[in-house]
């Protein structure tokens, strides 16, 4: 499977508690998708319940409990017996076999309900399937295929191990499925008692029953476990800044200080991390990591259309948390842009530390507001907002000495590339281009990286300024699929003098053309360099650079010929002709190509 790029970011308060977040993507057929709940036919003819995969284990039991409990070294035993042990081997044989079950039941016209089991074991995965239609379910615990006798009935139930899948079919084609997986693919014999068995049945009473021999251990109404439960949590504000007050920068901090930046952890290469990975399996990549603001892949054989991946986060939640959200998803969107594409759908993963104390719920509460609000301004459909189509809520992310991580919305964000051909990528093209920012500069310095080497600084977020954005990125996107464009780079981390780096350099660090930036007079240098509003730096031919202005100007978006290519390979900073600083693009590969300045 190719991995699709990601975001790697530094933080003091990840070093106790290290966050990986992981989306998966998959290409489904429209009248092959599988629901995740009991079918409406089990009201009319009787439906079981199906277990299949690894046999069940004790490994991962109080998985769930353990993601919600705070991390201690001296628990060190008791942390390792919550940990799901996996095994891809015996994964892949039984994803085959699902393939083949699946394919089966579709040429039978036979619905079914299905999911994998992950927090909560059968219990969840049988429950969210009956509760979804309003059923119930009646559970047999001694037909469940377990790795060795002794288990207690609440392991049994509740173990996360890993390799395990719940499908809800027929009673009539029960004994079929069970064969494909025992038989046809003999998973028995590849892991021991692994395998398919029944081991319940659907029920009308919308009650969650599970039998361990005739002894009854659980008998609950299903919504209890699902739907209905609730927990009330307070929440505390703190104040937060949302005036930008600025006194200004001297002009001459300004070259030391992009060197400093450009070294940063934040900033550096992250070729070494992302290079580790296979993004090139299937050969169908075509915008790698590093090459563009997303990456784009065809995955469907002979269609010309790309499905284009972002995953990003940031660390404005440490000062605003509501600004925290709404940026990971504008970030997340212009990136779609950026190559051209058009952002279709989002997902999120949101890292927070203990929603039990009130100031974290609020943080909480806030990123989602944040959230809400962008993937409202930002959709591409008119009247419409991006679709979150999934998500996952991760909470508890602290230490024992009771620091929680900085709080940390991970979005991903899908786009449509009409065709892959018209994938932009960031590095700089030719020596004879218009360089053209989009977006207005604030003097909003709160939790982004240049306070980490400027000190008195304000603390107000970089503010979402959600409608010019909507415009900003409708019009790119046209004039991309215009090809009046010829790179692109979103502004984030790092400001516009970043930005600008990484157009330079590329993906490995090779210029081909240097470039130079000119502030305008009516603009503060240090604001235009190191502030991080969303906005894009975009390659312009020079005969189209004009047409390229009027376009942003006509819908009232901020834009601004800030400069130029040139053949030289450097980079020349400049205010009303007086340089402000002139870096060789050798010298600068060598400070974002370095990985000793990661002593974090």
């Amino acid at each position: 499977v190719p991995v699709l790029g990601g975001e790697t970011i530094y933080h003091p308060s990840y070093n106790d508690n290290c966050l990986v977040n992981v989306a998966a993507l998959g290409i489904v057929e429209e009248d092959r998708i599988i629901h995740s709940y009991v079918p409406k036919k089990a009201k009319s003819e009787p439906y079981v319940f199906i277990l299949i995969g690894k046999s069940t284990d004790q490994t991962g039991f109080g998985g769930a409990s353990f993601s919600s409990a705070t991390l201690d070294s001296d628990d060190d035993m008791k942390n390792v017996g919550a940990v799901q042990v996996h095994d891809p081997f015996l994964k892949r044989v039984v994803v085959e076999a699902i393939k083949a079950m699946t394919q089966e039941l579709h040429d039978q016209d036979i619905e079914i309900g299905f999911k994998d089991l992950g927090a909560g074991g059968i219990s969840c995965a049988v429950s969210e399937l009956a509760a979804a239609s309003g059923f119930g379910s009646e559970i047999q615990l001694e037909s469940v295929n377990v790795a060795h006798d002794g288990l207690p009935p609440e392991v049994i139930t509740c173990s996360e191990t890993q390799e395990r899948f719940c499908v809800a079919v027929p009673e009539t084609v029960a004994d079929r499925v069970c064969e494909i997986f025992n038989v046809d693919f003999d998973l028995p014999r590849l892991y021991h008692q692994a395998g398919a068995a029944i081991i319940g049945k659907v029920t009308q009473d919308p009650h969650f029953i599970v039998y361990n021999g005739k002894e009854q251990v659980c008998h609950l109404p299903i919504n209890v476990i699902t739907t209905e439960v609730q927990v009330e949590r307070n929440a505390q504000s703190k104040p937060i800044q949302k005036h930008a007050d600025y006194e200004g920068v001297p002009v001459s901090e300004i070259a030391s200080l992009c060197q400093s930046v450009l070294g940063s952890p934040q900033v550096i290469s992250k070729r070494y991390v992302y290079r580790f990975y296979d993004n090139a399996v299937r050969g169908d990549t075509v915008i790698y990591p590093g090459e563009g603001d997303a990456v784009a892949v065809t995955p469907v054989e002979g269609c010309p259309t790309g499905l284009v991946v972002s995953m990003d986060s940031n660390v404005y939640g440490e000062v605003d948390p509501y600004v925290s959200g709404a940026a990971a998803v504008a970030e997340a969107v212009r990136n779609i842009v950026s190559v051209g594409a058009t952002p279709i759908a989002l997902t999120d993963c949101l890292n927070y530390g203990n929603p039990e104390k009130p100031e974290v719920f609020f943080d909480f509460e806030e990123g989602v507001k944040g959230i809400s609000d962008a993937s409202n301004a930002l959709g591409f459909i008119e009247g419409e907002p991006l679709p979150i189509i999934s998500g996952n809520v991760s909470f508890y992310n602290e230490s024992s000495n009771g620091k929680a991580v900085v709080p940390s919305p991970v979005i991903l964000a899908v786009g449509r590339l009409s065709h892959y051909e018209k994938g932009l990528t960031m590095q700089l093209q030719s020596s004879d281009s218009r360089l053209v920012l989009i977006g207005d500069r604030f003097p909003e310095f709160g939790g982004t990286l240049i306070r980490q080497f400027k000190e008195g600084l304000n603390g107000a977020a970089p503010q979402v300024r959600f409608s010019e954005e909507a415009r900003a990125n409708k019009v790119l996107h046209s004039l991309i699929q215009q090809e009046k464009i010829r790179s692109c780079h979103d502004i984030s981390t790092g400001g516009l003098w970043v930005t600008l780096c990484e157009m330079v350099l590329g993906e490995r660090g090779n210029a081909r053309v240097g470039a130079v930036l000119n502030v305008p007079e009516s603009l503060d240098p240090f604001t235009v360099f190191f502030s991080e509003n969303g906005g894009y730096l975009c390659e312009v031919s020079s005969d189209e650079c004009e047409g390229v202005v009027d376009s942003f100007k006509n819908q009232n978006v901020f834009v601004s010929e800030i400069g130029h290519t040139q053949n030289v390979l450097e980079v020349t900073l400049s205010k009303d002709s007086s340089i402000i600083g002139s870096f060789l693009a050798s010298d600068l590969e060598a400070i974002w190509n370095q990985r000793s300045t990661l002593n974090v």
